[in-house]
């Protein structure tokens, strides 16, 4: 739990200052990382939240069933970056290795914002594939 900052309380909807609870996650796939995600949830939302209940299933999950939140629409945004030093050894690639970032707003079915997500993930692995429907 955090306090959060003016970035965050905007992308969020909340005022500046207001708690907010940060989850960290290293994504793994064969035991190789792949993605670092920084989440940030409105503490007003999810109170209660602890590490257990994120370790023991699927962050969408605990929303719908300990918080009764139901997903309508993510926005993400995708982009070329370079890994921060932090985020080469978190990962396990070179200093300065290029990266995909992506940036996550989620919300719920009143149009309220119930999550922002910052995630890096390697370049060298990681593929994002999208379908489109028509």
């Amino acid at each position: 739990m955090v306090e959060s900052t003016k970035y965050f309380a905007e992308k969020l909807g909340i005022n500046p200052g207001e708690k907010i609870i940060k989850i960290m996650r290293l994504r793994l796939a064969d035991n190789i990382p792949m993605m670092l995600e920084r989440t940030y949830l409105p503490m007003r939302e999810f109170a209660g939240l602890t590490q257990e209940k994120v370790i023991q299933k699927p962050l969408y999950e605990i929303f719908r069933e300990d918080y009764g939140e139901i997903i309508k629409v993510a926005d993400e945004e995708f982009s070329a970056g370079i890994v921060s030093d932090k985020e080469a050894e978190l990962l396990e690639v070179p200093i300065d290795s290029a990266c995909l970032k992506l940036l996550r707003t989620t919300y719920n079915d009143n149009n309220i914002v119930i999550e922002f997500t910052l995630s890096v993930a390697r370049s060298d692995k990681f593929v994002y594939k999208i379908r489109h429907l028509r």
